[in-house]
């Protein structure tokens, strides 16, 4: 073949001989490897200053030290001070490589508690802005890789099977970080919403606070809920800095904790419609039947609160108000609200 043909030719050889390209290539990733190394071992370190400039118009915000690192990286590797036409292949497994380096840090990342606290929507957003980056569709890496390809191909025939093989290749070397990403917004929607369930259990002394004690007609949402909000405020914070990530991980969670939160009111309402069945039983026959009683206050203390719940998330966060976790919250108090609506507060 012809690529046989020439990597026997004399001409190559006497090119390698004068210019050692093999010594030039292998240097050029020692380089790479060793700039890369101090924030490989430190991923986890967050860093508001490591945006990289793609051009004149295009800058990209980085979270994390070492994704503005692994960018940086891959920019020198294609740039027109190192990158030589010739060694395209040696680059380009060299870039492949260095998102490889990037896979295992989150990977590692991913093991620790840190993606279980308030950093994880940052690796969040940094995996997605990597995993943009290198789509073949304006990803920045994918397009400067494909830039070099085709400065030194020019119009090969076989240029189009090249891309193919680029496409390919970045897909394979990206497999991991998409799975990271799944397992980021897992471990994330699991934590916050260990954190912010907690305070559901008082959901069930909502009948005691009513019981016996001649309340007035409740008109605010319970405590519980004020301090749950209180705690998906403070994610929200977070979430909002990094965008779209954060959105879809506040998005979870609101839904999962809407549907616990949905069950937990489900059983208090049964409980509390069972209780009454009884106390009607064993009722004095003849008394005097009071407008609304302990019972009718406790399922409208429970209505409100479910009804302010989903309204903060959907309002105060801006989430998708039809998310199933939402609906099942909304259906779990709708016949209380067909019952009570009149009673309860507007909005």
């Amino acid at each position: 073949s012809e690529r046989h043909q020439f990597a026997k030719s004399e001409e190559l050889t006497q090119h390698r001989k004068k210019w050692k390209t093999q010594v030039y290539s292998n240097l050029r990733a020692k380089e790479c490897m060793l700039a890369l190394e101090p924030s490989l071992k430190s991923s986890e370190v967050l860093d508001t200053a490591a945006k990289v400039q793609w051009s004149a118009d295009v800058s990209r915000q980085y979270w994390l030290r070492v994704t503005g690192d692994v960018v940086r990286q891959l920019r020198r590797i294609f740039s027109p001070q190192v990158f030589l036409p010739p060694l395209f292949g040696k680059s380009l497994r060299l870039a492949l490589e260095v998102l490889h380096r990037f896979s295992r840090a989150m990977r590692n990342v991913l093991s620790g508690e840190s993606s279980r606290d308030s950093r994880a929507p940052y690796f969040m957003a940094d995996v997605t802005s990597i995993l943009l980056g290198c789509r073949s569709d304006g990803g920045e890496i994918f397009g400067l890789v494909w830039q070099m390809a085709q400065g030194g191909c020019g119009e090969h025939p076989r240029v189009a099977q090249l891309e193919t093989a680029l496409v390919a290749a970045f897909d394979v070397v990206t497999a991991d970080l998409r799975t990271i990403l799944a397992d980021l917004e897992r471990t994330s929607t699991e934590h916050i919403v260990a954190a912010v369930a907690q305070q559901f259990g008082s959901v069930r002394l909502v009948p005691a606070s009513f019981r016996m004690r001649n309340k007035a007609m409740p008109v605010r949402p319970s405590p519980y809920v004020d301090a749950a909000l209180a705690m998906l405020s403070d994610y929200s914070a977070t979430c909002a800095v990094v965008g779209d990530s954060g959105r879809q991980l506040l998005d979870s969670a609101c839904s999962e904790l809407a549907t616990q939160l949905g069950s937990a009111l489900a059983g208090v309402i049964q409980t509390v419609e069972q209780q009454e069945k009884s106390m009607r039983r064993f009722a004095k026959a003849g008394g005097e039947a009071e407008e609304f009683g302990d019972t009718d206050k406790i399922l409208i203390q429970l209505a409100i609160d479910a009804c302010t719940f989903r309204a903060s998330v959907v309002e105060s966060f801006g989430l998708d108000g039809t998310s199933e976790g939402l609906q099942q919250l909304v259906s779990s108090v709708s016949k209380l609200v067909a019952t009570y609506g009149s009673h309860l507060p507007s909005g």
